[in-house]
């Protein structure tokens, strides 16, 4: 049979879906996920070290807000994300607990909004490392924490808790799952991947039902394009065939995620083929490729509703990565110290800024492309992004305008697109959490962390929608 007559059995669009730039595009559309209800709610904490440099602060105020330089590569997404202002870190000093300016004394207070107490086994409190620990639970297991106790929104996984260069040490100390005891990351993609993605432990999917009528259509769509590649390839050119065979291991792919998904009990996800930096990349782009990984995990596994609630420390604090990518000639660290308000040294905060605004962006994406009911992953998620300290006004580790940025509105509980300027009343960071809390259906929730009354706030006003 002459090659004219072979595919002339086939439609035109049939032909086009075989000699498609990849495999898996064409049957995106037929294999994305159904309108659902009952939507879970996800949270997501990124942590980044040593605060951000002023070309994060916007100009304007609520929705008629200007990012600042370093953010300019967010204007894309400006409808879906909010920037807080007038954020600090209360009761420091003197009185209530006092801890010097140091990265292991800040950085246990970041997300449990606790007393932070040096250790009694410690030489000297000014020195860096002496250790530090909160006296509180930090706001990603407390919810976990919550979340886990009501059959309603049970995972098989409590919490992921993903860090990318993050060293085992008293700088490391950020999530707590009681006080005193905190919890260090996993930094390996591969074992994260695989405590993720284990069928034998997603659970039973019951796939029965409309579940099951789901499956059996999408495997019929991939068996159908595996039998047209087929066919059309036993009358290609050598050259032509090895195209074919390409896009043949992308329908098989497919196959393989489609037996996952049914293992997961979920249409939504997909085990994520991680990235390898290249042989002579620079450093802060293998720390790039390293990051993306983990946020890649971190969104299918929450996509597979594996786990609701993810941390992800994207560094320990004090951390002297250099952005050579970005032209920054100073470690990130030194960036921080001595004589910051310097132009190089301002202008450096600023492109390590841009450099995880740019990060913040991938995440933004990757759950966006996530199709959920009538929207997507990142309408379902709040993602928080914070620092231990900021640099705010050229001071190191100033406690003061604790950067905060968040995406998603958590199935419509926050607003979004807005800059929230507290900086006429100035709130703790523990009422940012309780009002985060209650957007993740904790509404009991009133007081996030132990501080005492006198300086504690609750659910700020505005926020929630």
């Amino acid at each position: 049979m002459k090659k004219y007559d072979l595919i002339k059995q086939y439609s035109r669009r049939s032909v086009l879906k075989v000699l498609g730039a990849t495999a898996a595009a064409p049957f995106l559309p037929v294999l994305s996920a159904e309108a659902a209800t009952d939507l879970p709610k996800r949270i997501l904490f990124i942590t980044t070290p040593s605060g951000l440099g002023p070309g994060a602060n916007p100009t304007g105020s609520g929705k008629n807000y200007e990012n600042g330089s370093a953010f300019k590569v967010l204007d894309d997404h400006k409808s879906d994300i909010n920037i807080y202002r007038g954020i600090d870190f209360k009761a420091y000093g003197t009185g209530f607990y006092a801890v010097p300016n140091s990265h292991p004394a800040l950085a246990p207070h970041l997300l449990t909004a606790s007393i932070t107490e040096l250790d009694p086994n410690a030489v000297d409190a000014n020195d860096q490392v002496s250790g530090y620990h909160s006296q509180g639970v930090s706001i990603d297991q407390m919810i976990s924490q919550r979340f886990m106790d009501n059959e309603a929104t049970r995972t098989g996984m409590p919490f992921i808790h993903a860090g990318v260069r993050t060293s085992e040490n008293q700088f490391h100390r950020q999530v707590y799952s009681a006080p005193g005891r905190s919890l260090y990351p996993q930094i390996d993609a591969l074992t994260l991947q695989n405590r993720i993605f284990d069928a034998s432990t997603t659970g039973d999917s019951g796939a029965t039902g409309e579940f099951a009528r789901r499956i059996a259509e999408r495997r019929s769509v991939i068996d159908n394009a595996k039998s047209e590649i087929e066919a059309v390839m036993k009358v290609l050119s050598s050259v032509d065939k090895e195209r074919m065979e390409a896009h043949l291991d992308g329908i098989r792919d497919l196959e393989q995620q489609l037996q996952f998904q049914e293992q997961a009990g979920s249409l939504s996800c997909a085990n994520p083929i991680l990235s390898s930096p290249a042989a002579n990349a620079p450093d802060d782009d293998r720390f790039r490729v390293d990051g993306e990984n983990m946020l890649e995990l971190i969104v299918q596994g929450l996509a597979c509703d594996r786990s609701r609630v993810a941390t992800l420390q994207w560094a320990t604090a004090a951390d002297s990565t250099l952005f050579t990518t970005k032209g920054v000639s100073i470690e990130h660290h030194a960036l921080t110290h001595g004589g910051i308000g310097a132009a190089n040294k301002v202008e450096g905060r600023n492109k390590v800024a841009e450099w995880y605004a740019e990060r913040f962006k991938f995440v933004i994406e990757k759950m966006k492309a996530v199709r959920e009911g009538d929207g997507t992953l990142l309408d379902n998620t709040l993602i928080v992004w914070t620092s231990e300290h900021s640099n705010d006004g050229n001071i190191e580790h100033n406690r003061k305008n604790i950067p905060f940025i968040t995406a998603g509105s958590a199935c419509g509980a926050i607003k979004t697109g807005e800059f929230f300027d507290f900086s006429n009343r100035r709130y703790g960071h523990d009422g940012l959490y309780a009002t985060f809390a209650q957007a993740m259906g904790l509404t009991d929730v009133e007081k996030v962390g132990n501080l005492p009354e006198q300086v504690s706030d609750t659910v700020l006003p505005g926020i929630l929608a």
